[in-house]
C-alpha cells in the first residue's frame, strides 16, 4: 500500500563522489538523520566504504555493534549481494523482492529509515547499463510502497567522457548531492551544480584527450620520418620497439619477423624493463605452430588487446603457464600488432604494460596505424635486398657467363690457328698464351717428354734460364702413368711436399704452381706448367681449361709426328695426298675432341649448379639458387650445342648412329613428358600427352626418336607465351604411327613452312636464339629411320609439327 510522502521530501536522491572519505562523511551524516530519531538505517557499500561508514557513525556518537544487535542498523558487503541478485548479468526483481523487501518491511516499522547502496556503482563500472536500469527501478518501485529515504552513490569520474549517462542516472532519483531536507528549489540547483561540475570535467577530458593526441600524432609523424629513411631491417625494429614505447607509454617492446622460409618467427629487436639475455635466447625464436597471441595475430592479420592478465589467460588456455613469468616480470596488460602489408604478414610486434589498462578505439587505432607503418618500412627495405640481391646474382651470372663465352672464344680461337699451323713451336707458343689468358695464369710453361723419356722445355714464358735448368726432367707422374691428374701447390711456403724445391721458387718468385698432364692416347707425352706470383688457389675450371687446351697440343703433336712419319713412307706426291687426308681427318677429329673436352667441364658444372639447387642455404637460399638457376640453363644450352653439333656433323658424313629396336610410341611420349612436363609448368604453360590407346610397335632408336621430340617441344617452349599450351601425342596412320607436336606461339608463315628444316635456316620473325640447327637434325633422324616430318600452320595459331614412323603392322 503506497504512504503519503512527508511534505513533499525527496526519497530517492544520488550522491556523486570522487574522494571515499568525503563520501563516507555524507553516508554517516545522512543515516545519522535517521538513527537521531530513534529510526533505523541500511548500508549496502563496499567493505572499505562499510568501514569507514562505521567510523562516521561512532564520531557522531553511535555504537554501530549495539544497533545492529537492536537490528536498528543493518550493514551488508554489496559485492556479496550482488552475486546474489544477479541472474544472466541482471539484477533479477523477484530476487530483490525476495532478499531487500523482507529487510526494508521489518525496519520501516520502526520509523523513519534511511538506507545507503553502491550495488548500482558496482555495475556502472562494470559497463552494465542494463544493471543499473534495473536495479534503480526496484528501489523506486519499493519506494513507492515503504516510507524510505534512499542514498545512491556513483563515482563521479566515471561519467567524465558520458554526459547521456550522467543524465541518464539523475533522471532515476529526485535530488542530487543532497544529505538532509532541502527546499525544492535547492534541490534543483544541487543537480544543476553537480551537472556543471560533470560538464566541466567532460570539457577538461576532451581538452587532454586533444592534447594526447597531438602528442600522439607528433610521436607518429616523427616515428614515420624516421621509419622513412631507416637504412635496414634492424634500424626498423629498433625504432618499432624503442620509440613505439616512448609514444605508447609501454614497459617492453619486442618484434619478430616471419621468415622466407622456416617455421619459427625470428627476433628482430627486443628492448625494456623486463628483457634479460637469457629471456632473449629464450624467444629468439617462436615456432609457427604454437597457439600464443603473436602467432594468432600474424595468421589473422588482426591486432589483439589484453587489459588484463585475466583477459590473456581467458582467451589463450593452452599458455597459461606463461603468465607465471609475466607476473614476475610486471607486465600486467599487451597490444599484439601484427606488421603487414597487402594482407602479407611480415612480422609482430609486441607491447607490454606494467597496469591493466582500458584500450579506446583510438588507443587501438593509434598502434595499428603504428603498426601498418613499420610494415611499409619493412616492406620498402626488403624490396631494396631484393633489388640488390637480384642485382648482385646477375652481375655474378654475367661475369660468369662471359667467363665461360671467353674460354669457349678463346678454344674456338685455338682450334682455329691450329688447323692453319704446320710448326710445332708455333703450335706451343700460342697455347701457352691461350692457356695463360683462360686460366689467369702469371706465367706458363710447355714439357715434353723427349725419346730418352726425359721431361724437356718446349716453350716457356716468364721463366729464367736458371729455373728451368733447376726444373727440367722433373715429373710428378711416372712416364707409364694412366689417366694422370692434374696437381695443385697453392702456396708453395707451407706445402712440406715441395721443400726441396722451395728455395728455387723463393728465387723465381713462384708462390703457387699447377701441373697439367699431356696425353694422347693414355700415354703421358708432356705437361702444362702453371704460375702465379702470389698464393691464390688454381680454381677447377682453371684445370679444366688447361686440360682441354692440353688435348690439342696432343693432337697437334700426334698429328706432326704422324705426317713426319708418313714423310719417310711415301713419295712427295703421296705425302701431299695423304696431308691434305690427314689434315681433314685432323680437324675432324678436333671437333670430336672439342665436343667431347666440353662436354667433361659442362657435365662439372650441371652437377655443381644442380647441388646447389638442393641446398637450403638459409638466408642465402634465394640468392644463390638464382645464381644457380642461371648456370644451370646456360649450361644445359651449351651441352644441346655440342650435342646438336656432334650429330649434325654425322648425318652430313651420313654416319648417323641408328640403334633400332621394337618400341612403345607411349615410351617416347612418357620420356618427352617426364622431360618438359616440369619446364613447361614452371614457365607458366599446359602441358598435354594424348595418346591413342593401342598404338602397335614401332622399329626406331627411342633415343633418337625422343630427341625429335625433345627438339620440336624446345622449340615450342620458346614461343609459346605465358598461359598457352603445349601438347603432343601419336596417333595410327595407315601403316604408320604420327606423333604430333602442337603449340599455341605465333604460327609460321606459309612462305617459310618449306625452309623450316634445312640447316642454318632461320627466320627473320625468330622469337628465340639458336644454332639453326635442331630442326635439320630432326629431320635427319627421322630420314635415317626412312620416315617423314612436316609441319601445319596459320599465322596467329599456333603451329603443330608431325613426324611418321613405321608400325610393326607395316611389317
Amino acid at each position: 500500500m503506497a504512504h503519503a510522502n512527508v511534505a513533499a521530501e525527496p526519497q530517492h536522491l544520488v550522491q556523486f563522489y570522487d574522494d571515499v572519505d568525503i563520501l563516507a562523511a555524507q553516508v554517516g551524516a545522512f543515516l545519522h538523520g535517521a538513527l537521531h530519531a530513534s529510526g533505523s538505517a541500511i548500508a549496502v557499500a563496499r567493505p572499505e566504504v562499510l568501514g569507514k561508514i562505521e567510523l562516521q557513525l561512532a564520531k557522531a556518537g553511535h555504537d554501530a555493534g549495539s544497533l545492529q544487535r537492536g537490528e536498528r542498523l543493518l550493514l551488508i558487503d554489496a559485492h556479496d549481494m550482488l552475486e546474489r541478485l544477479l541472474v544472466d548479468g541482471i539484477p533479477s526483481k523477484e530476487r530483490f523482492d525476495a532478499l531487500i523487501r523482507p529487510v526494508v518491511q521489518r525496519m520501516t516499522a520502526c520509523s523513519p529509515v534511511r538506507a545507503y547502496g553502491e550495488i548500482v556503482d558496482i555495475l556502472w563500472s562494470a559497463g552494465n547499463r542494463p544493471g543499473v536500469v534495473a536495479l534503480e527501478t526496484c528501489w523506486s518501485e519499493l519506494l513507492e510502497e515503504f516510507p524510505l529515504r534512499l542514498l545512491c552513490g556513483y563515482q563521479l569520474s566515471r561519467f567524465d567522457r558520458d554526459v547521456d549517462g550522467f543524465e541518464l542516472v539523475c533522471d532515476h532519483h529526485d535530488a542530487v548531492g543532497q544529505t538532509q531536507h532541502q527546499h525544492p528549489s535547492a534541490v534543483t540547483a544541487s543537480r544543476v551544480l553537480v551537472q556543471l561540475e560533470q560538464r566541466a570535467r567532460v570539457l577538461e577530458f576532451e581538452v587532454g584527450r586533444r592534447t594526447h593526441l597531438e602528442r600522439r600524432m607528433h610521436h607518429l609523424l616523427e616515428l614515420t620520418g624516421q621509419l622513412a629513411a631507416a637504412p635496414d631491417r634492424h634500424a626498423i625494429g629498433r625504432l618499432a620497439v624503442e620509440h613505439g614505447m616512448e609514444a605508447l607509454g609501454a614497459v617492453d617492446g619486442v618484434m619478430w619477423l616471419v621468415p622466407s622460409v622456416g617455421t619459427h618467427l625470428e627476433l628482430l629487436a627486443a628492448t625494456g624493463n623486463h628483457h634479460s639475455s637469457s629471456t632473449l635466447d629464450h624467444y629468439r625464436l617462436l615456432p609457427m605452430d604454437e597457439d600464443i597471441p603473436a602467432i594468432h595475430a600474424i595468421r589473422s592479420g588482426e591486432p589483439l588487446f589484453f587489459g588484463s592478465l585475466d583477459e590473456y589467460a581467458e582467451r589463450f588456455p593452452a599458455s597459461r603457464a606463461r603468465l607465471e613469468d609475466i607476473l614476475t616480470r610486471g607486465q600486467r596488460a599487451f597490444a599484439v600488432l601484427p606488421v603487414a602489408v597487402d594482407n602479407k604478414p611480415l612480422g609482430v610486434i609486441v607491447y607490454t604494460f606494467d597496469h591493466e589498462r582500458v584500450f579506446s578505439a583510438a588507443d587501438r587505432a593509434f598502434k595499428s596505424i603504428l603498426a601498418r607503418q613499420c610494415g611499409l618500412a619493412l616492406a620498402r627495405v626488403q624490396q631494396q635486398e631484393q633489388e640488390r640481391a637480384l642485382r648482385e646474382a646477375a652481375e655474378r651470372a654475367a661475369l660468369a657467363e662471359k667467363a665461360a663465352r671467353k674460354e669457349i672464344e678463346l678454344l674456338y680461337d685455338l682450334i682455329a690457328s691450329l688447323n692453319q699451323l704446320d710448326d710445332l713451336q708455333a703450335v706451343y707458343d700460342l697455347a701457352l698464351q691461350t692457356v695463360q689468358r683462360g686460366a689467369r695464369s702469371d706465367r706458363a710453361a710447355i714439357l715434353l717428354f723427349d725419346p730418352d723419356g726425359v721431361m724437356r722445355f718446349k716453350t716457356a714464358h716468364g721463366l729464367s734460364e736458371t729455373y728451368q735448368r733447376a726444373v727440367e726432367g722433373h715429373s710428378p707422374w711416372k712416364p707409364d702413368a694412366v689417366n694422370p691428374q692434374p696437381i695443385v701447390v697453392n702456396d708453395t711456403e707451407t706445402d712440406d711436399a715441395w721443400a726441396l724445391y722451395r728455395d728455387v721458387f723463393r728465387a723465381e718468385g713462384i708462390r703457387a704452381l699447377a701441373f697439367v698432364p699431356i696425353t694422347h692416347g693414355r700415354q703421358l707425352i708432356g705437361k702444362f706448367m702453371l704460375y702465379r706470383d702470389d698464393a691464390r688457389r688454381f680454381e677447377l675450371g682453371d684445370l679444366q681449361f688447361t686440360a682441354t687446351v692440353a688435348i690439342h697440343v696432343a693432337q697437334a703433336v700426334a698429328r706432326k709426328r704422324n705426317e713426319i712419319e708418313l714423310a719417310r713412307a711415301y713419295s712427295v706426291e703421296r705425302d701431299a695426298h695423304l696431308e691434305a687426308e690427314e689434315a681433314t681427318r685432323a680437324r675432324e677429329e678436333i671437333l670430336s675432341v672439342v665436343s667431347h673436352d666440353l662436354r667433361n667441364p659442362l657435365g662439372t658444372i650441371l652437377m655443381g649448379a644442380t647441388s646447389l639447387l638442393n641446398v637450403d642455404l638459409g638466408d642465402r637460399s634465394h640468392r644463390i639458387r638464382s645464381m644457380a638457376e642461371r648456370i644451370h640453363r646456360q649450361a644445359e644450352r651449351m651441352a644441346r650445342l655440342i650435342e646438336d653439333l656432334v650429330d649434325f656433323a654425322g648425318i652430313q658424313a651420313g654416319q648417323l648412329a641408328i640403334d633400332r629396336k621394337l618400341h612403345n610410341p607411349e615410351e617416347i611420349l612418357a620420356a618427352t613428358r617426364d622431360i618438359f612436363g616440369p619446364m613447361a609448368q614452371e614457365r607458366g604453360l599446359r602441358f598435354e600427352s594424348c595418346t591413342t590407346p593401342g598404338l602397335p610397335a614401332i622399329d626406331c632408336d627411342c633415343e633418337r626418336a625422343v630427341q625429335v621430340m625433345a627438339n620440336l617441344v624446345a622449340n615450342a617452349l620458346k614461343v609459346t607465351p605465358k598461359g598457352g599450351a603445349i601438347a603432343i601425342g601419336a596417333e595410327p596412320k595407315n601403316s604408320e604411327v604420327v606423333f604430333y607436336v602442337r603449340d599455341t606461339g605465333p604460327g609460321i608463315a606459309d612462305d617459310e613452312l618449306p625452309q623450316l628444316f634445312e640447316r642454318y635456316w632461320r627466320s627473320k620473325h625468330s622469337q628465340y636464339k639458336g644454332a639453326g640447327l635442331g630442326l635439320s637434325i630432326a629431320r635427319g633422324i627421322v630420314d635415317a629411320h626412312g620416315g617423314r616430318i612436316w609441319a601445319e600452320s596459320q599465322l596467329g595459331r599456333g603451329a603443330t609439327f608431325y613426324f611418321s614412323l613405321a608400325s610393326l603392322r607395316a611389317n
